[in-house]
């Protein structure tokens, strides 16, 4: 197969260009670095599954299985470095083999060559039967970096990866598979290290400001004579309350944040199985107590909806609670409520996991 790609690529080029040049991987000469923004670091999975595996030729075996795909996740790029400048004509991309682990859908490519100010923008490129040829319009010349980003709903598989053009003077053909690019590496570990405390210090002021928001709300409950405005204040305040444990999501350390919410009216708890924080829905209970029929008793029934922490089974009695409660609630706000397409899907939805669900 490499021969035949080898060949059409040239064909395109040469229809581009009258002549070409005998083409090369440059992704696997001695010049060559790579790095992916998915899997990192020294661990198993970048040793079995890690980008290598995309420019090791269709072989890396190791305790006698061939370990030859890159498996990343959608969005994920993968970058080629050289210690020389190179000139690139073209870009193959094999999706995967595996049944397991899709193919891309497809990916854009991304050059600049060295002492340009340019950046050079490929368009979208489609793999079509796992596969993907993309022929630069003219020869891209001193070239340091290459970098593809792929598009994909969900983890994908690739099987190689090629950056076809002549192989500098001087650098052997021989082909190898390319070591990791360290500096790469080792800049993303320190990025993303100030990163993870920049982006704490930023939740903390984030909730801070929500915590504020909620004591505003707290103050309106405690004061307000109407019951109209009292009911809306406790509303707001568990919206608000949701939102916090959004912002805090997986991280314990933040529970003295939690405690301060909890202690305005609506405990916000840490959750075992789901490891993240969530809310209780005190204040869209006490909305309904107050205003049953209020202008947002539908927003108050629907957000307070199934707070169970943790993983649902989808046992036969769970769908049968919430076929329950989706039901109630078309009955209450049949076309009143912007959540009542939600709901009826959710009705469908849950009405056929129950059938697959019941015991026979």
């Amino acid at each position: 197969m490499r021969a035949v790609l080898l060949l059409t690529l040239a064909a395109v080029s040469a229809a581009a260009q009258d002549t070409a040049p005998s083409l090369a991987n440059l992704g696997r000469l001695s010049i060559a670095r790579v790095f992916a923004s998915g899997r990192q670091g020294g661990s198993d999975a970048e040793t079995f599954y890690g980008v290598r595996n995309a420019f090791d030729g269709g072989s890396n075996i190791l305790n006698g299985i061939n370990y030859s795909s890159w498996d990343a996740g959608p969005e994920d790029f993968a970058i080629v470095r050289f210690s020389r400048p190179v000139t690139v004509t073209g870009i193959v991309v094999e999706g995967s083999r595996s049944s397991y682990t899709p193919s891309p859908e497809g990916f854009t490519v991304q050059i600049r060559s060295a002492g340009s100010q340019e950046l050079f923008l490929s368009p979208y490129v489609g793999l079509e039967d796992q596969l993907a040829i993309y022929a630069t319009p003219q020869p891209l010349v001193n070239v340091r970096e290459v970098v593809l980003t792929f598009k994909s709903r969900s983890v994908f598989g690739v099987e190689e990866i090629e950056i076809l053009g002549p192989a500098p003077r001087g650098v052997s053909t021989t082909p190898v598979t390319p070591p990791r690019d360290m500096d790469l590496a080792r800049s993303a570990s320190s990025e993303s290290q100030a990163n993870g405390r920049a982006r704490k210090a930023l939740i903390r002021r984030l909730a801070a400001k929500q915590i504020a928001g909620m004591r505003t709300a707290r103050s309106t409950i405690d004061q307000a004579a109407d019951s109209t405005a009292k009911a809306r204040a406790w509303l707001d305040l568990n919206r608000a309350a949701d939102r916090l444990a959004k912002l805090l999501g997986s991280d314990k350390d933040l529970e003295p944040l939690a405690m301060q919410a909890s202690a305005l009216g609506i405990a916000v708890d840490w959750c075992d199985p789901g490891s993240n924080w969530f809310a209780h829905a005190e204040g869209f209970e006490r909305y309904l107590q107050i205003l049953p029929d209020g202008p947002q008793a539908d927003d108050a029934w629907w957000m307070r909806r199934f707070r169970d922490c943790g993983d649902s089974e989808g046992t036969a009695e769970e769908y049968e609670e919430e076929i329950q409660w989706y039901s109630e609630f078309l009955k209450r706000f049949p076309n009143s409520s912007s959540h009542a397409p939600d709901a009826r899907q959710a009705l469908s939805d849950a009405q056929k996991e129950y059938k697959a669900a019941r015991p026979n």
